[in-house]
């Protein structure tokens, strides 16, 4: 039952932290699995092995959490520093002259096609004559 528990609890907590509870939650019911007696020794060596390859795996997710944490950390302090001391934002002393940039005009209607567009051709345009004057 305890195991159990400290799984739930671990779950609970915020991933970093969860991470460690689970790591110590392991580490501590295999150690008691290990140290009990009349376990035959082929499950004791069989529990080691999934316990170590349990605590290395939650201890990589921790490692690699902590080392992404720590770079977005770092991206971002690097960008406020560089929008604090990009150059555009600087202040020059000097005067400079803004050229005015060519304003673009966009028509408030689109453009209505007026004519129809012949794209048939000359005997399917024929076929429908042929058919017209049948009708007729």
């Amino acid at each position: 039952v305890t195991p159990s528990l400290i799984a739930w609890v671990g779950l609970l907590m915020p991933t970093s932290l969860s991470l460690v509870t689970l790591i110590v939650g392991m580490a501590g019911t295999a150690y008691m699995d290990l140290t009990m007696w009349g376990y035959p020794p082929w499950f004791r060596a069989l529990r080691f092995l999934l316990s170590v390859l349990a605590i290395l795996s939650l201890w990589t997710t921790l490692m690699c959490r902590l080392i992404l944490e720590y770079s977005d950390t770092y991206k971002t302090k690097k960008q406020k520093v560089e929008e604090l001391v990009a150059p555009e934002k600087l202040v020059k002393s000097t005067k400079t002259v803004v050229k005015d940039e060519p304003k673009i005009e966009i028509p408030s209607k689109p453009a209505v096609q007026t004519e129809p567009l012949v794209t048939a051709s000359k005997d399917v345009i024929v076929a429908q004559e042929e058919v017209k004057e049948i009708k007729d």
